[in-house]
């Protein structure tokens, strides 16, 4: 089954890709091995919550009988290994990058809030239990000019080990100095 549910324009990923590393060039090309750092954020405000559920990973549910559904998100964590190419294009500042990325997933928890009906305050249920895969791999791709680009970044694997709720993170964004 899928994420659906997950609403992906509500989602973000803040990623630095490249914060240490060793390169190697030739020519127009070059490779580089770093360490770098992901952090992504799947939310859903559509009115159906995420239950954790020990063992199983989480399920599309509902909010607790009589409250008010806010919002629930998925959040990861991660330490990854970039193994990148790029070529560099003649006579341009632009730049074509691709490779692999090894994610470490450090990392993941699961958030339901909603208003409770007695007190109308905000409350939350919370929990690290939901059977995260610890080692991913991500294919990566950018086209970049003048120290900013566009990438691509998508996850063959799924989010989480076993569960309903589960899909292949796919992402696209604007990145600066790669």
């Amino acid at each position: 089954t899928g994420g659906g549910g997950v609403q992906w324009s509500k989602s973000i990923e803040i990623s630095w890709v490249n914060a240490f590393g060793v390169s190697y060039s030739w020519s127009n090309s070059r490779v580089s091995l770093a360490i770098g750092f992901d952090w992504r954020n799947y939310k859903s405000t559509l009115g159906r919550a995420l239950n954790g559920q020990p063992d199983k990973g989480m399920a599309w549910g509902e909010y607790p009988d009589g409250t008010t559904g806010v919002n629930t998100r998925l959040k990861v964590f991660s330490l990854d290994f970039p193994l990148l190419y790029t070529y560099m294009i003649p006579k341009t500042q632009m730049r074509l990058v691709g490779g692999v990325i090894l994610d470490i997933n450090t990392y993941a928890s699961l958030k339901t809030n909603y208003i409770s009906p007695a007190t109308g305050k905000r409350k939350s249920e919370f929990t690290k239990n939901i059977g995260k895969h610890t080692v991913t791999t991500s294919l990566f791709g950018a086209v970049m000019c003048h120290g900013c680009g566009v990438y691509v970044r998508y996850q063959p694997q799924k989010v989480l080990k076993h569960s309903d709720v589960n899909f292949n993170p796919l992402s696209m964004g604007v990145m600066f100095f790669l």
